[in-house]
C-alpha cells in the first residue's frame, strides 16, 4: 500500500484531524517504535525537535527503513559523524 499509513506524535494535544477522504485513516501513536517494529513499513519521514531527532533517524536505519528527515539533525560535527556512522553500517 503506498501511503501514510501511520501518523506518530509524542505530543497529543498537538493531534489534528485527519481527512481521510481520498485514503484510508493512519493509524496515530505516540511510540514511533511501533513504526520501526512493523514490517508493512518501508519508509518514514522524521520531523522533530533537534535534541531528538538524531535518535529516532539512527534507530529508524538501524530498523532497515528507508529514512527521510528535515535538514538539521546534528548539534556538532560528532553528532554529523555518528549519522554518517550508521549510514554507512546500514
Amino acid at each position: 500500500m503506498l501511503g501514510i499509513t501511520r501518523i506518530i506524535d509524542v505530543f497529543s494535544l498537538r493531534k489534528l484531524p485527519i481527512n481521510s477522504s481520498v485514503l484510508p485513516a493512519p493509524i496515530e501513536t505516540t511510540d514511533y517504535h511501533e513504526i520501526l517494529n512493523n514490517p508493512e513499513i518501508d519508509a518514514v519521514f522524521i520531523m522533530t525537535p533537534w535534541d531528538s531527532r538524531i535518535d529516532i533517524v539512527k534507530d529508524s536505519m538501524r530498523a532497515g527503513k528507508y529514512t527521510a528527515f528535515e535538514v538539521g539533525c546534528a548539534f556538532d560535527i560528532n553528532e554529523c559523524h555518528a549519522l554518517l556512522d550508521v549510514y554507512e553500517e546500514t
